[in-house]
């Protein structure tokens, strides 16, 4: 638990120190965007796989472990369903294609 603790911690430090900066106007607001997508697609996806690499695959293909990612991703995805139901206007269904 404290080895996860230990590659998650820095993650969660800087969206504090984002969080922090853009509420005491130390970050313009058109550079939102660009940091966001920084993380999104580079930051967060070489800090996972830095953590995937140095971890013994058994401890990855633990079944306990698999549930928590498997109902984690469940909630996401129902949350994700219901935000778009209800911004869709009224009349149109999620079948058209246009979310």
């Amino acid at each position: 638990m404290l080895s996860i603790l230990l590659v998650t911690f820095p993650f969660f430090v800087l969206v504090l120190c984002g969080y922090i900066a853009a509420r005491r106007a130390m970050l313009p607001q058109a550079a939102i965007p660009g940091l966001n997508s920084f993380v999104l697609y580079f930051a967060l996806p070489c800090m996972l796989y830095r953590f995937g690499a140095s971890t013994p695959i058994a401890q990855l293909l633990d079944g306990s472990l698999i549930a928590v990612y498997l109902l984690c991703a469940l909630i996401m995805v129902g949350f994700t369903i219901a935000s778009h139901a209800a911004r869709a206007p009224a009349g149109t269904t999620h079948l058209s294609g246009r979310w």
